[in-house]
C-alpha cells in the first residue's frame, strides 16, 4: 500500500522539512535559545568547563530526580 504524500508540509529556508510538531510552537524561540545557550565569544577553555558542568548536572541531577520520585512513591505506599 502506497502512502499519500504530505502536501501540507512546508519546507524551511534551508530546504528541510520541519518536524511534525512545528505548527504547535514558534521555532524562532528554540533557535534563539540555542544561540544563547553558550556564549560564542567564550574562550575554548571556559566553554569546555561550562559544558562539563552542564553534563555533570544532567548525569547527576536526572538520576537524583528519578530517585526522589521513587522515594516519594515508596513512602506514599506505606
Amino acid at each position: 500500500m502506497k502512502r499519500a504524500a504530505n502536501k501540507t508540509a512546508v519546507k524551511t529556508e534551508d530546504g528541510k522539512k520541519p518536524f511534525m510538531y512545528s505548527r504547535i510552537y514558534d521555532s524562532s524561540d528554540v533557535n534563539e535559545a540555542a544561540k544563547t545557550a553558550f556564549d560564542e565569544e567564550m574562550d575554548p577553555e571556559e566553554l569546555k568547563k561550562q559544558r562539563t558542568r552542564d553534563w555533570l548536572f544532567i548525569l547527576i541531577g536526572v538520576p537524583a530526580l528519578i530517585g526522589l520520585i521513587y522515594f516519594i512513591v515508596m513512602i506514599s505506599k506505606r
